[in-house]
């Protein structure tokens, strides 16, 4: 009897216009660490990048280095969130105030953003004590 009252009613919004922003807002808060095959392979190239650059030299420092990575991801994504919020002004104002974040949302984002920030600087300063005190012994 249910499976015959929910007939037609399922299948997604019919008008996207309210949903069109979803990836970006959930892409930035997502638990899954690739959002696509293509982010993946960014990564990738991103993670050599910085293993060329920072030279880990044990298991610790790789390990500080991979998350540095993964903080770098998670401000490229806000990167992209901005860049596609921005793109939002060329809309017709009638539809604009539907796709806008809300005030709370963009404090979330921010507050994101700087999270991944600190993170990233406190890693990196991480790193560069280590290796001082590897220096030292």
């Amino acid at each position: 009897m249910n499976e015959a009252n929910n007939q037609g009613k399922g299948g997604g919004p019919k008008d996207t216009t309210n949903t069109r922003l979803n990836a970006v807002k959930h892409g930035i808060f997502t638990n899954r660490i690739f959002l696509s095959d293509e982010e993946r392979e960014e990564f990738s190239k991103l993670k050599e990048d910085i293993i060329s650059t920072l030279h880990p030299t044990d298991a610790f420092e790789s390990i500080l280095v991979d998350r540095i990575c993964l903080y770098i991801l998670r401000l490229q994504r806000c990167a992209r969130a901005d860049s596609d919020i921005d793109s939002l002004h060329g809309f017709h104002k009638s539809v604009r105030p539907r796709l806008a974040l809300s005030k709370e949302e963009k404090h979330r984002i921010q507050e994101y953003e700087r999270s991944a920030e600190r993170s990233m600087f406190h890693t990196y300063n991480e790193l560069k004590e280590h290796r001082k005190g590897s220096e030292d012994k």
